[in-house]
């Protein structure tokens, strides 16, 4: 099992003998610090992970003689994002609140986007049982266990959204 190292130890090593300062522009693909020192690790990736790798491996466009070249270099890379990350933890907070809060937005949208669905399929099938002999009842049974599934979630924008939208396209059936 690697050691691990401590919170003091210099992983100056991490990056480069000569350079010891990191760039997002710079290739990092060594086995071995200066003394010859490594460490392995072995866990598994998705197929499609693996199939990018050899990908950029055999496109020959960068320096990368091996797929595991492209793991070493995307591990430094990535442990120099988290460590910059960790020097800014206001910044970490204020993006994951700003994330959450998109992602707040976007999973409101698909709930609009299911309602709107919802309102179609609704459509299609109350005029449907609308146009046999006495579908009409059926239609209106449907709507009415739509609204009382509807009126039985929580209070808020999107119940009363969809309780509106309903009364409004299916009035007729009320």
């Amino acid at each position: 099992m690697p050691r691990k190292p401590s919170q003091k130890e210099d992983t100056s090593w991490l990056l480069d003998d000569t350079r010891s300062s990191y760039s997002p522009d710079r290739f990092y693909i060594r086995t071995s610090d200066s003394r010859g020192h490594s460490a392995m690790i072995t866990f598994r990736v998705l197929p499609e992970a693996l199939s990018a790798l050899q990908q950029i491996q055999q496109s020959r466009e960068f320096p990368y003689r091996t797929y595991q070249d492209i793991i070493r270099d995307a591990i430094i890379h990535r442990i120099a994002a988290i460590q910059e990350m960790s020097r800014h933890p206001d910044r970490i907070k204020s993006s994951l609140v700003e994330l959450l809060n998109i992602d707040d937005i976007l999973s409101r949208e698909e709930e609009m986007l299911k309602v709107e669905e919802h309102l179609a399929r609704l459509e299609n099938i109350t005029s449907k049982l609308s146009a046999m002999d006495e579908g009409r009842e059926e239609a209106r049974s449907t709507v009415l266990g739509i609204i009382e599934r509807v009126e039985s979630m929580p209070e808020g924008y999107l119940k009363a959204m969809y309780l509106r939208l309903v009364k409004e396209k299916f009035g007729w059936l009320l």
